[in-house]
């Protein structure tokens, strides 16, 4: 089946496959991640079902209008053509009271989805503040860095006796340059905007 449930099907399951694959989420976000896949998995088993049964449908009433269509062009009684009519009627009826409970169920389904979005902001929120916090405090431990390295060049530069200032210099820079790594030992995790 190609139609556009079936499209619509396949491009629910492409998300909640993005969705899994989603690591290294704050732990706050793992039941958000949850709770949606969750969700959409829950969704197939009665999507698949009303596709067959539409496809049932399809299938069944197809010939009734074509008998339908040819007694009318016969010019046929509405006696002759009441009972392919009641028949019609009738997996109407019944098909379109399955596509209101399948209707019923997403929503059921989806009620919570409209909550996740809000736990996500407060996450998004939370992080952009650590993130910020983060960053001035790089910031400020690298200038830090800069300013020892320019008292390092200054000791350097005083020449033959500055042999006592370069040991002070490459104590000062070495102390510094430990406070930066045992800050940040690992760089590996600074979001892109962070580096400098």
């Amino acid at each position: 089946m190609n139609g556009t449930l079936s499209q619509a099907t396949s491009n629910l399951k492409a998300i909640q496959q993005q969705i899994d694959a989603l690591n290294d989420l704050p732990s706050d976000a793992h039941s958000v991640q949850s709770l949606v896949s969750t969700t959409i998995s829950g969704m197939f088993p009665p999507i698949l079902a009303m596709q067959n049964q539409v496809v049932a449908y399809v299938q069944i009433s197809n010939p009734q209008l074509k008998e339908l269509e040819s007694l009318v062009s016969k010019k046929a009684s509405l006696v002759e053509l009441q009972p392919i009519i009641d028949l019609l009627k009738n997996k109407t009826t019944d098909l379109k009271g399955s596509i209101s409970a399948l209707t019923n169920q997403v929503g059921t389904l989806s009620a919570g989805l409209p909550d996740c979005i809000s736990k996500l902001s407060v996450i998004e929120s939370r992080l952009a503040n650590e993130n910020s916090q983060l960053q001035a405090t790089l910031n400020d431990v690298q200038s830090k860095e800069a300013a020892a390295k320019k008292k390092y060049y200054y000791l350097l530069a005083l020449g033959p006796l500055g042999l006592l200032g370069l040991a002070a210099a490459l104590a000062v820079h070495s102390k510094l340059k430990s406070d930066v790594n045992e800050y940040w030992p690992d760089r590996s995790f600074v979001p892109v905007g962070l580096l400098v």
